[in-house]
């Protein structure tokens, strides 16, 4: 199971449709955190945690024919997505763990940016800290944003409260823990503060800091229940078709509450920070 509830990223056919369902968010983000960081013409960019390609494609256009783009994920499946995307002969795409993604590097890079990656995948925090003080040119700078919850208790509930209503009728499903680890629970502003304060005493020097109000995305493309009838179809084969049908049935009614006017609104926090 990933850092994302309900999704595996070494499957080829699963990465393909998450980056089909998560291109329109992941391009609007990344288009801000590029403006933000100030990456320009020349510039050597390290995508981190880079999926199929598609914040490489702006960094591309961002750094021009002197520029050069490295993509770097951990899913072989990602990186073959974006190597058959690929265009472009100054970007390259690499297999590699962002705890050590600096030995694939050839010099220190004059940026690093890691889009919907902080709160979900780097969360040894320290690690991804020290690898970046290694991966980037002193006053390189590091970018990423985050998904905030303006309701955190309500939303640390909420899939527990999906759990435990879909386990009562069905415990064979064994559905994953929302306190199995720190990417699967909510991401507050307080957690936010505390990473922040961490960033600066490891000798980052915070540049900008942008707080934007998402509109509540009532599309499947951005939420959990296609992943959830995804995961439902390959982990528990030998359910019924109808059986099936009930769980997700079951499933929306369950996430209704959740989903309304009284659900967590969330916003994003762009960050750039600045080695020393």
């Amino acid at each position: 199971m990933s850092a994302i509830l309900f999704s595996d990223f070494g499957d080829p056919a699963f990465a393909a449709e998450y980056a089909r369902r998560r291109g329109g968010r992941t391009e609007r983000v990344a288009g801000r955190i590029v403006e933000l960081a100030g990456i320009g013409e020349g510039d050597r960019v390290v995508d981190l945690c880079c999926g199929p390609g598609l914040v490489s494609a702006q960094l591309v256009e961002r750094v021009g024919a002197t520029g050069e783009v490295i993509g770097i994920d951990a899913s072989a499946a990602m990186i073959s997505l974006a190597r058959a995307a690929a265009k472009d002969t100054n970007v390259r795409f690499l297999e590699g763990d962002a705890y050590t993604f600096s030995a694939l590097l050839r010099q220190p890079v004059d940026h690093v940016v890691a889009t919907s990656a902080w709160q979900n995948f780097l969360t040894d925090r320290e690690r991804v800290l020290d690898e970046l003080a290694r991966a980037l040119k002193p006053r390189g700078r590091f970018s990423f944003d985050v998904r905030l919850r303006s309701q955190g208790a309500a939303a640390a509930s909420s899939w527990r409260e999906i759990a435990q209503t879909l386990s009562a009728r069905w415990p064979q499903l064994a559905l994953p823990e929302v306190s199995g680890g720190p990417a699967r629970r909510p991401y507050t502003r307080e957690a936010l503060e505390l990473d922040l304060a961490l960033i600066t005493q490891r000798g980052f020097r915070l540049l900008h800091r942008e707080e934007v109000e998402e509109p509540r995305d009532t599309s499947r493309s951005d939420q959990l229940g296609w992943r959830f009838e995804w995961w439902l179809a390959r982990t528990a084969p030998t359910l019924s078709a109808q059986a099936r049908v009930e769980i997700l049935s079951e499933f929306e009614r369950a996430r209704a509450p959740h989903q309304g006017a009284g659900a967590a609104k969330r916003s994003t926090t762009y960050v750039v920070v600045e080695a020393g």
